[in-house]
């Protein structure tokens, strides 16, 4: 009865040596696990602060000193001078590209005309 009770109790021994092999095995499955997760939730802290870091709002685009219409003046005779120079290069344009006369004086209005145009629109080119 000695060696049953004995060999039960080392049956136990063995059985309680392997559950605790294998909860020592889960919680260092855990630990690593929790672990890891510490450092997911550092790195989303992190990430959180980064977003919600305030910058200061951009200074408002003061607008320009009235100036009484004088620039929108000179505008104008930019435009105008442009114009013209349009319809003289698109005069020797079309000279240079032996257009007889008749040609090139119908065509050095509308080259002048489409740089006032373009100079109007104030389209950068």
């Amino acid at each position: 009865m000695t060696s049953e009770r004995d060999e039960k109790q080392n049956d136990l021994h063995v059985a309680a040596n392997g559950l605790n092999e294998d909860l020592a095995s889960r919680v260092l499955t855990l630990e690593s696990e929790a672990s890891h997760l510490r450092t997911e939730v550092d790195r989303l802290k992190a990430e959180k602060q980064r977003y919600l870091r305030v910058e200061p709002a951009p200074k408002p685009i003061q607008p320009a000193a009235d100036d009484g219409g004088r620039s929108d003046r000179i505008w104008q005779w930019v435009c105008i001078v442009g114009g013209l120079g349009g319809a003289v290069a698109t005069f020797f344009w079309a000279r240079e590209q032996g257009m007889n006369l008749a040609l090139q004086v119908l065509l050095a209005p509308l080259g002048g005309l489409l740089a006032f145009v373009v100079l109007k629109l104030r389209v950068t080119i």
